[in-house]
C-alpha cells in the first residue's frame, strides 16, 4: 500500500510535465471542448488558444519539476520514519498538488488578460 500511494502522489507532477512539454511545442488543433488547456479566454480564438497553450505548458512543465522531487521526497521520508498515516499524507500531498494546478488556470487568464486586453 505504501508504494501504491508513492506513486500515486507521483501521477500529478508526471502528467504535469509530459502535457508542459506537449503544449509548449505543439497545440492541440484549434479551441475546442474536447482537449486542451480549455479556460473562457483561451478559446476566445486561434491566438488565444495558442497562447494559453505555450504559456500554461511552461508553467506546468515547471511546476512538474518542482513537484516531482518534493513529492518524493516527502513520501519518501513519511514511509521511512512513519511520523503520519501514509495514506493520509498521500491524500495531502495529491490535494495540494491540485490546488497548484488550480491555480495556474488563473495565471494563464490573467496573462491572457494582458497580452490580449480583456475580453468579452
Amino acid at each position: 500500500m505504501e508504494t501504491s500511494m508513492f506513486i500515486v502522489s507521483l501521477l500529478l507532477p508526471l502528467t504535469l510535465i509530459f502535457l508542459g512539454f506537449m503544449y509548449r511545442h505543439d497545440t492541440p488543433t484549434g479551441p475546442n471542448y474536447f482537449a486542451g488547456f480549455r479556460t473562457r479566454r483561451s478559446m476566445q480564438n486561434e491566438k488565444t488558444w495558442e497562447f494559453a497553450h505555450r504559456f500554461g505548458g511552461r508553467i506546468w512543465f515547471f511546476m512538474g519539476l518542482v513537484t516531482l522531487p518534493m513529492a518524493a521526497i516527502a513520501m519518501f521520508l513519511v514511509i521511512r520514519h512513519g511520523f503520519m498515516n501514509v495514506e493520509i499524507f498521500a491524500i495531502i500531498v495529491i490535494a495540494v498538488q491540485f490546488v497548484l494546478l488550480m491555480a495556474s488556470y488563473v495565471v494563464v487568464d490573467i496573462a491572457i488578460d494582458r497580452r490580449f486586453g480583456k475580453l468579452k
